[in-house]
């Protein structure tokens, strides 16, 4: 059973529980401690990359993988239609509390969901492919939620400068790496994330027959639209 212990300290830092810290371990580097207030941040605070994906949401918007809600909140004061799909039962009970009306606990692989005309997918949000042989998968996932008009709003990161000093990795796509928490003394299972470097997400995207508009860098990490041609 998933222990959800990223949702179990989102929630605690939201209810001013901060005596434990959530300890974060990855298969490139030590492990170290989550910050966890970039996750309650409001849009003052936004990035220039996270304003301007905000900026180009059109129509109804579902905020896949949103967390604790901050860009639906933010797209909420705006007037917007959104409703925020999230798997953790902690990040959704936070949302819940924060105010986000439209709150669906689910994963977006075993959730149907139909009609938006933008998927919002922030802080790395392609990286719920897990694994670049997963990307295409997702893609046509997220796309079934959409009108046929709709639009993927994106970000990711290209993790090569990770290996500048160190050889790249030999049996598998340098961008896939591994995590696992640490809260309250327990450990959870390792799940795969997926940092894409654009010229393999445009490859994914052209393959499913779909287009993908490079928007903006910022820091190694970049925003794309995703469309039908």
């Amino acid at each position: 059973m998933e222990l959800d212990l990223w949702g179990k300290a989102l929630l605690d830092h939201y209810l001013g529980r901060h005596e434990i810290p959530l300890v974060l371990h990855t298969s490139f580097d030590d492990p170290e401690l989550v910050s966890l207030e970039v996750f309650f941040r409001d849009q003052s605070e936004f990035s220039e990359l996270e304003t301007l994906a905000c900026n180009l949401c059109r129509g109804s918007v579902i905020d896949i993988g949103a967390g604790t809600g901050c860009h639906t909140v933010a797209l909420q004061s705006r007037g917007f239609e959104v409703a925020a799909l999230e798997k953790s039962t902690g990040a959704c009970e936070v949302m819940r509390r924060s105010g986000v009306n439209q709150v669906i606990e689910g994963d977006i692989y075993h959730y149907e969901i139909r009609g938006y005309d933008t998927a919002l997918m922030m802080m790395n949000g392609l990286g719920l492919a897990g694994t670049l042989q997963n990307l295409p998968t997702l893609l046509t996932k997220v796309m079934s939620c959409l009108e046929p008009s709709g639009q993927i709003i994106a970000d990711s990161s290209d993790i090569a400068y990770l290996y500048r000093d160190l050889p790249m990795p030999s049996r598998k796509y340098y961008g896939e790496l591994e995590y696992y928490y640490e809260y309250q003394g327990l450990t959870d299972d390792i799940f795969p994330w997926l940092f894409v470097d654009y010229q393999r997400l445009q490859k994914a995207v052209n393959q499913l027959g779909l287009k993908v508009e490079f928007l903006f860098e910022e820091d190694d990490q970049y925003l794309v639209r995703i469309f039908r041609s």
